[in-house]
């Protein structure tokens, strides 16, 4: 059996079926003269002649075509240099334009491979451009939600990503190829952001997005409750013994596995969401620390590791030792603004910062706080909260 799957992939290499009599399966001109036979991967691998595969591939341009060259298939282009000279209409979905504007050049990044095709634009549509001013590279919403999969479950870098999009374009070549590896991270840390105003809520709101408020770009927890959104009228006026049914309750904790190394080449990047997502604003939030530099965390309990550990854990060269957070005890969502970045372990002064940055706007009856070292938090925060 393992022979007989060997035989048909040697059969794809060639021109299987129709190796007695190549010849175009539309118009059936034959193989010869003037006519170069053609196949394209996603299509499916039946044979065209130019014409043909030009008509039919007007309005997908980013498909990987073949040419038979008499012995092998080797890498053709439908558009760009040494191509077949198609020219997309950018706006129209490939379809003419009555009023097509100027030919142009561009990189576009796609799962089939990296094009370089030529085009007329009218207007953006599915395809995410680099740069707004004359932009020379775009990739497809597909390619970047797929990198963005990949990136959640996976793990996979940009840098991997555009390492295989170059390979599988032309792996024979791939230092001749344009690099694009920062272009594609931009526009990927752009998308997420979109995708998040999106999946917020950002696009259907008067203030938008420039006008977001603190944790604007966040998913609340559905079943916690919200005032105004999902609490019955007269909640407030309950029995005593039916008030935890409006209680929030708060797990907090650190992971020390989140360590961000110092780097001398590093480039800061830009903050989109900053201290409107799920950690808090930076600038505010170092700014508080400064004043608890030399303040000492304690504990009445006999032992506590994440106190302990705190003075001897090994932080040189680290920008961050750790990250703490809060989330919805119930549910397990994070909270908005509840993840923060620890300097030197789990102290009070960042953990309680983290904990009234995630609750900001809660109006409640109740609040359970769940913490593995609240013993001496819960005698500093009262006098925090007023500092504060």
């Amino acid at each position: 059996m393992a022979e007989k799957f060997l035989d048909a992939l040697l059969r794809r290499d060639g021109l299987g079926v129709y190796m007695f009599s190549p010849a175009c399966s539309c118009c059936k001109a034959p193989l010869g003269g003037d006519t170069r036979l053609f196949r394209c991967t996603q299509c499916g691998e039946f044979l065209q002649c130019a014409n043909g595969l030009l008509l039919r591939h007007a309005l997908t341009p980013l498909h990987a075509v073949q040419e038979w060259n008499g012995h092998h298939w080797v890498t053709a282009r439908l558009s760009g240099e040494g191509s077949l000279g198609l020219i997309y209409q950018i706006g129209h979905h490939g379809f003419p334009c009555e009023f097509p504007g100027q030919e142009r050049s561009m990189v576009v990044l796609d799962l089939s491979g990296i094009h370089k095709i030529r085009y007329r634009f009218c207007e953006w549509n599915a395809w995410y451009p680099a740069s707004t001013i004359d932009p020379e590279t775009c990739a497809t919403l597909d390619t970047l939600e797929t990198f963005r999969l990949l990136n959640v479950v996976g793990n996979m870098n940009v840098q991997d990503f555009v390492g295989t999009l170059e390979r599988k374009t032309d792996p024979l070549r791939v230092g001749e190829l344009l690099d694009r590896y920062k272009a594609f991270g931009y526009m990927a840390h752009q998308y997420n952001f979109e995708l998040c105003a999106k999946r917020t809520g950002r696009g259907h709101t008067e203030d938008g997005i420039t006008k977001a408020t603190p944790g604007a770009f966040t998913v609340l927890c559905w079943p916690c409750p919200h005032e105004s959104k999902n609490l019955p009228e007269g909640w407030r006026d309950v029995e005593t013994k039916y008030k935890f049914l409006y209680m929030l309750l708060i797990a907090m904790d650190a992971n020390f596995r989140l360590k961000n190394r110092l780097r001398a080449n590093e480039n800061e990047d830009l903050a989109l969401r900053a201290g409107n997502g799920y950690f808090v604003e930076d600038t505010g939030y170092k700014q508080h620390l400064r004043t608890y530099v030399a303040e000492k965390d304690a504990s009445t309990c006999i032992a506590f590791t994440a106190l302990l550990q705190k003075e001897t854990r090994m932080t040189s060269g680290l920008q961050c030792s750790g990250v703490g957070g809060c989330v919805c005890a119930r549910h397990g969502v994070i909270r908005p603004q509840g993840l923060g970045d620890l300097q030197k372990g789990e102290r009070y002064a960042n953990m309680d910062y983290i904990l009234l940055s995630a609750l900001l706007g809660v109006t409640l009856l109740a609040l359970t706080i769940s913490y593995d070292i609240s013993d001496g938090q819960s005698r500093f925060l009262r006098p925090f909260m007023g500092r504060l």
